[in-house]
């Protein structure tokens, strides 16, 4: 088995709130009626550059397997984005079902500020339009590490064990062995909310030994 990625742990951590067995809808009636955009700015390590990547999932009512593909258009450069490899996912109430594409690149290093348009097509041409906005996505990290108390604590194969909250003691060999023995590695983490810009930082490798430091 090929280890996951930092991008592939990250997006696992982005949908594992949504994700849960998916069933089709039958012949109700499609529609998307809200948009769930995220700019993620991953760091591997401070002195490379980041990995900036737009996942956008909508909320689909209805069949979302009839959705064939999207569009994303930034209103005032006209820039575009499109997929035909929709990914579907239910949502862990089992009712809610999402529809769109984890990984969208900017053309530049960032994404442009501003109002988009993304549009999701049904195969027999109908579609579903819904606005959002980004703001600024800076690329320095917006915070030293010490203070951020967000966190991510993923085993060997990049899987995430643990995200969200935690205390300054948290931060140890010792203590996040002994809550989570197959810990390799935390990755500290910002959500900018009114940006909808998610910061990532460098991964921190948990060693095998009780040392405190």
């Amino acid at each position: 088995m090929q280890p996951r990625t930092a991008v592939s742990s990250i997006l696992l951590f982005l949908l594992i709130s949504l994700v849960s067995a998916l069933s089709s809808c039958g012949g109700v009636d499609t529609s998307v009626t809200s948009v769930y955009p995220r700019v993620i700015i991953a760091y591997e390590s401070a002195e490379t550059e980041p990995d900036i990547f737009l996942s956008l999932y909508g909320e689909v009512h209805g069949n979302a397997l009839r959705l064939e593909s999207m569009t994303i258009t930034h209103k005032d450069s006209g820039m575009f984005w499109s997929t035909d490899r929709l990914e579907v996912i239910s949502g862990s109430d089992g009712h809610t079902t999402y529809a769109g594409y984890p990984t969208f690149r900017p053309y530049e290093k960032t994404f442009p500020t501003g109002m988009y348009t993304v549009s999701w097509y049904e195969k027999n041409g109908r579609h579903f339009t819904i606005d959002f906005s980004l703001g600024s996505q800076a690329p320095e990290l917006p915070q030293e590490a010490d203070t951020v108390r967000n966190v991510m604590v993923e085993d060997a194969e990049r899987r995430v064990l643990y995200a969200g909250q935690s205390t300054r003691d948290f931060f140890s060999n010792r203590t996040i062995r002994s809550k989570y023995p197959t810990a390799a590695l935390y990755r500290k983490y910002v959500l900018k909310s009114n940006t909808r810009v998610m910061y990532v930082y460098p991964p921190v490798y948990v060693r095998n030994d009780s040392d405190n430091d």
